[in-house]
């Protein structure tokens, strides 16, 4: 990148699916899940070339994407940017991660022995608080020229469901700490890498 070449923070569109989609997602997403489960690789004979329940999988796999890519569609999408590296840190000094006491053994002390250390609370192991920051880093991560006013965005925030407003908090957080992927329409291309590589593995040994 040369001066000239002007810089965008990543940005990533969040689907708000709708109430119906989402749950038949979650419902395709078990069957995806119970069908990888039965199709462990177990002693199969040489002539076969995939595990067992791999057309099954497949299929699931499929029926999944196919239903994800017409509800992101049908979805209310959000627009959200990463935040400048300062605004971010200010952010993190503002809801510093929480410390919680947690007994660990104590082998000086003698045998059965405990001492109470200081760790950091299991929720905020990404440098900040995870309760208090939702409400800062939403607003501030909505990209510009989706609402006429801070006032709209703001009352388009209220409005959400928690799992609507989760899923812009889950995704601003994985932008800012991460590589920002939102969860796309891939199992397919995901099975068939597995199945790939349980086909080439050596077969169970007795």
């Amino acid at each position: 990148m040369t001066e000239s070449t002007p810089y965008e923070r990543p940005t990533a569109t969040v689907p708000l699916f709708l109430g119906d989609d989402l749950q038949r997602i979650e419902e395709l997403r078990a069957d995806l899940y119970e069908a990888a489960a039965a199709s462990v690789p177990t002693t199969r004979l040489l002539s076969e070339t995939e595990p067992a329940g791999a057309e099954e999988l497949k299929a699931k796999a499929e029926a999944h994407d196919a239903f994800v890519r017409e509800a992101t569609e049908r979805a209310r999408k959000v627009v959200i940017q990463a935040l400048p590296r300062r605004k971010k840190r200010e952010l993190e000094a503002k809801h510093p991660a929480r410390m919680v006491t947690q007994k660990v053994p104590d082998p000086d002390a003698g045998e059965g022995a405990e001492r109470e250390v200081e760790v950091v609370h299991a929720d905020d192991t990404k440098g900040f608080n995870f309760e208090t920051m939702a409400d800062d880093l939403v607003p501030l991560s909505i990209a510009p020229g989706q609402f006429t006013s801070d006032a709209a965005r703001d009352a388009f925030i209220d409005d959400l469901s928690d799992p609507h407003f989760n899923a812009v908090y889950n995704a601003a957080i994985r932008l800012n700490t991460e590589d920002g992927g939102i969860p796309k329409a891939e199992a397919s291309s995901l099975v068939a890498r597995i199945i790939s590589a349980i086909s080439t593995s050596p077969e169970p040994s007795d």
